[in-house]
Parts: C-alpha cells; structure tokens; sequence
C-alpha cells in the first residue's frame, strides 16, 4: 500500500492532478512496478533513519538527508512518467470502491489506535 501512493503527492503537484485522482495516478504509475517502487520507498525513508544514527553529527545528516530522499522519489516519479507518457486517470467503479475502502480502513484503524 506504501508504494502505491508514494508517487500521489509528486502526482498532486507536478500533474495538478486532485485529490483521488493524484491517488489513482499514482497506483497506474506502479502498477508492474511494485517491487522497485517499494523498494526506492523504503530507501528514501531509510535515508534520513541512517544519516540520524551517526553519533554528534546524526541531526544534521538527517536534516539534510530528509529533503535529498524527497528529491530521491521526485527523480523515481519522473523517470516513470517519461515511461508511461501523459496521464490517463481513466478509473472505473471497482477501482473506485477498492480505494473507498482502503481510505475508511486506514482511517478506521487510525482511530482505533488513538482512542
């Protein structure tokens, strides 16, 4: 789930692409692409977690490592739009309902885990 919408906030901006529509752009664009997109997800978070570890200098690695894993991820959403081409957010009624859900179950759980 973590890989499907990590491209959404680079779609949301770069393809003005709103709401749900930069959510459906995003899992077009990883759809055969999963595994890869996973993992450049996690290496972009990671990035920051091991620039932190560093003993006294740890804080500033990380302050400048945060914003080289957004660079990371906006490169990784390029390189797959010049891929596939312009977007196509064409979705039909499952696809719609299968993301309803995903949304109300994190949402759910979210709440169950604050209160």
């Amino acid at each position: 789930m973590m890989a499907w919408l990590a491209l959404a906030p680079y779609a949301f901006v770069n393809e003005k692409d709103e709401g749900l529509q930069a959510l459906y752009r995003s899992r077009e664009m990883i759809r055969g692409r999963f595994g890869q997109a996973l993992g450049y997800t996690l290496l972009a978070g990671l990035m920051p977690s091991i620039a932190g570890s560093v003993p006294l200098l740890g804080i500033i690695l990380a302050f400048l490592a945060i914003p080289l894993s957004f660079i990371f991820l906006n490169e990784y959403y390029h390189e797959i739009r010049n891929i596939q081409g312009p977007a196509s957010t064409e979705t039909d009624g499952v696809t719609k309902l299968a993301m309803a859900a995903v949304a109300f179950a994190g949402v759910a759980s979210l709440s169950a885990c604050l209160f």
